[in-house]
């Protein structure tokens, strides 16, 4: 009856008819050990309190002095109260522990995951010599290692006004034969997030593909694929970029850039550091110099190769490569 029908406060005297109030008690305190205990009794005896204190209640009015009984039963009630949102406090700042340590977790499997598909990508740059098995194999990556549900490679048609989808993995036929991405010339206003990004080189982002504004070609599909935003990160060109180039035959080439990057163009090096940083991990690379020192560091072709070289190629051979 207690636990289908339990009260906010138990009052009860020290002596009942068919059962003493310490028996009481120490049900009370077994069956519902949050609800406070009072009793108001007519015994005198200072170890009848005692007694009674020690084996859990919460106070002992005499009856002899009513007056106590309201403050007493309100000072129970309280901090019955207060108890209870410091239990709910603990237990909310318990669930926000765990959901960031959940969510850190997931950001350093997603972190691990991006490394490890960029490093299968860099491996197949140098292993697969076709241009189109190379693309093929950087979409099997991006789902099979990178965790992606899709990936697209498409290519800006030779007129230069659009570009379209020539592989993908993981859409749907319909969409990819449906959706091309318009490059305007800037004198309408732009109906492709992604041709944006093309023309001007700023990023270009829709937090909310169920809004119209801005145009993103293929909204209503990619809402059925279950995309929520999108962003296009535009990154430099060759003629942009410090760095090096390795070909085929393992050599290591220093190049300059020869052009100011376009809008917000960036290396590909410096878009993968601010991702890492947003999932939580560490990649303070602050220039392209820093990314070659590591890799001169863990790549043992690279041992030799010296970043103030001139444009000339510096001859380096991976183990194992022909010639």
């Amino acid at each position: 009856m207690l636990r289908r029908l339990p009260p906010h406060l138990i009052l009860s005297d020290l002596v009942l008819a068919e059962l003493d109030g310490l028996t009481a008690l120490d049900i009370a305190r077994k069956e519902l050990p949050e609800v406070p205990f009072i009793f108001f009794s007519g015994t005198l005896g200072e170890e009848h309190a005692i007694e009674a204190l020690r084996r859990g209640a919460v106070d002992y009015v005499l009856k002899s002095n009513p007056t106590r009984l309201v403050p007493a039963v309100a000072n129970a009630l309280r901090e019955v109260s207060d108890r209870a949102r410091q239990r709910t406090a603990e237990q909310q700042a318990r669930e926000t522990e765990q959901r960031l340590h959940d969510q850190q977790r997931d950001r350093i499997a997603r972190l691990t995951r991006m490394l490890q598909m960029q490093s299968g990508i860099n491996a197949a740059v140098l292993r697969i010599r076709d241009r189109e098995d190379l693309l093929r194999e950087a979409c099997r990556l991006a789902l099979q290692v990178g965790g992606y549900e899709h990936a697209m490679v498409s290519l800006v048609a030779p007129d230069g006004r659009h570009a379209e989808p020539w592989y993908t993995l993981g859409m749907l036929p319909e969409f990819t034969e449906k959706v091309e991405f318009p490059i305007g010339d800037g004198t309408e206003p732009d109906t492709s997030l992604v041709g944006r990004a093309l023309r001007t080189g700023e990023i270009t982002i829709s937090t909310d593909l169920t809004q119209s504004e801005p145009p993103v070609a293929g909204r209503l599909q990619l809402l059925e694929l279950g995309f929520h935003s999108v962003v296009a990160l535009p990154l430099t060109e060759w003629a942009e970029s410090d760095g090096t180039f390795t070909n085929r035959l393992g050599m290591v080439q220093r190049i300059r850039a020869a052009v100011p990057a376009a809008g917000d163009s960036l290396p590909a090096w410096e878009v993968l550091s601010h991702l890492a940083r947003k999932l939580g991990a560490t990649m303070e690379f602050t220039e392209a110099k820093a990314v070659f020192a590591e890799a001169k560091q863990k790549l043992a072709f690279m041992k030799d190769a010296d970043w103030g070289r001139p444009m000339l190629p510096v001859q380096l051979r991976f183990a194992g490569s022909r010639g």
